[in-house]
């Protein structure tokens, strides 16, 4: 992809030798010569990059720079200036410019500045087309529940999700949708294009579980040699979903109250209080109520979490899942009297495509029978010519009616049937 750059400056001479220079590398180039006609260009042709000298005929470029941020703080706009005005330049990377150079400087490092900055358009649009993708496909129309009363709760969800800093508590057994829900909570709030980060407590001890939450300082334990950022820090400006919560420890309870409450945070062997902005969107699968009225939970946590509540179980109406998601998946929970989660029946349907074996299940279990009743007519005949010739040593009749290699015995049923079963697929053992 050809990126636009606007090149400003006042001299022809620079003008066009960047502009020859950076045609060569495959950048449009745009051209102006004064701070007002540069910010009419920008206007209108909205260049991806910017190349702006700071020494200009009346608008100078750090008010240029100020101006093309107000427009559009995304853009990303290179400064050049002259060895005296490097205290100008700072100033300008105070505003939000991306680099500078001193001039007079080799076209390469210029070519090499560009692009970097265009790698990061680049990510920029990846990730901008991510949460695009995301936002779709985790949005509220687009989870389904059978019950009225399960969508009376993701109205409430939905309305909760356009609040900024509200947190929201979702109970439920494994498999309902607990991360769906939370997924399209995030992706309908006003984070949506902040990050979304997740943790499932109950699969790290604590000692990992609060350096993973929190991060650490160089020294704070064994093999901490350098500082380490934690997901509160990396999730700051977006939402942070914590699985199972219910399996964190008392002390690490007491450090997430901490955030819920100021905001803030001291990280693992940290002095210095580290402020964040994030919501908090958590899971449970067990009931927090028992679990505060036994201890486990601290009670002033509870109530700080379960803001808006949503709960919900493993009945086929009060599961969540996403429209389209497999159409096989409805079928099958509405044949079954246990209709099990969301999750059990997706691994079912996967098992049932990359699998072989469940295709014979049937034969086996009926050979099975047969040989709990002690009769193998006909197939009993052929699988002992089949597996057993003569001479071979084995007497396979007399081992199974003296009980002395019944495991034997089940792997001769199993891969008969396998044989079998093979048979009439048409495959060909080699």
């Amino acid at each position: 992809m050809a990126y636009s750059v606007l090149i400003v400056d006042d001299e022809d001479l620079t003008l066009c030798t960047i502009s020859r220079g950076l045609t060569a590398e495959g950048f449009e180039i745009l051209t102006a010569a004064s701070g007002e006609e540069a910010l009419q260009i920008f206007e209108d042709e909205k260049p991806d990059l910017v190349l702006l000298d700071i020494v200009l005929p009346g608008m100078d470029g750090v008010e240029v720079l100020r101006q093309i941020k107000a427009a559009n703080a995304a853009c990303i706009v290179v400064m050049m200036s002259a060895y005296h005005m490097v205290d100008r330049a700072v100033e300008a990377m105070k505003l939000g410019a991306y680099d500078y150079l001193i001039k007079p400087f080799h076209l390469t490092d210029l070519t090499a500045t560009l692009k970097r900055a265009s790698e990061m358009l680049s990510l920029r649009v990846r990730v901008r087309d991510t949460v695009e993708i995301a936002k779709g496909q985790y949005d509220f129309g687009r989870v389904v529940t059978q019950n009225p009363a399960m969508r009376t709760m993701l109205e409430v969800a939905r309305k909760a999700s356009e609040t900024d800093h509200t947190t929201i508590l979702i109970q439920g057994e494994s498999g309902t949708g607990k991360g769906v829900l939370a997924r399209a909570i995030h992706y309908s709030s006003p984070r949506a294009n902040q990050p979304l980060l997740e943790l499932n407590c109950a699969t790290l001890p604590d000692a990992l579980l609060e350096s993973e939450l929190f991060g650490f300082e160089p020294g704070a334990f064994t093999d901490a040699r350098r500082r380490k950022e934690g997901l509160l820090e990396r999730a700051h400006g977006g939402t942070l979903f914590l699985d199972e919560i219910g399996n964190m420890s008392p002390s690490v309870q007491a450090k997430l109250l901490r955030v819920l409450e100021e905001g803030t945070f001291l990280r693992l062997g940290g002095t210095k209080s580290i402020k964040v902005d994030v919501r908090l969107v958590t899971a449970t699968n067990t009931i927090l109520r028992e679990a505060v009225a036994q201890g486990r939970f601290r009670e002033d946590l509870f109530y700080r979490l379960n803001v808006v509540p949503y709960g919900g179980s493993r009945r086929t109406d009060h599961e969540l899942s996403l429209a389209g998601e497999h159409p096989r998946i409805e079928e099958r929970r509405r044949a079954h009297d246990d209709p099990g989660s969301g999750r059990q029946h997706r691994c079912d349907l996967s098992a049932r495509g990359n699998s072989r074996v469940q295709e014979f299940e049937p034969l086996r279990s009926n050979l099975q029978r047969r040989r709990a009743r002690g009769r193998f007519p006909g197939e009993s005949s052929r699988i002992r010519r089949g597996l057993h010739p003569k001479g071979s040593g084995c007497d396979w009749e007399q081992q199974n009616a003296s009980g002395q290699d019944s495991r034997h015995s089940s792997h001769v049923i199993t891969s008969a049937a396998e044989e079998r079963t093979s048979a009439e697929l048409g495959v060909v053992s080699g």
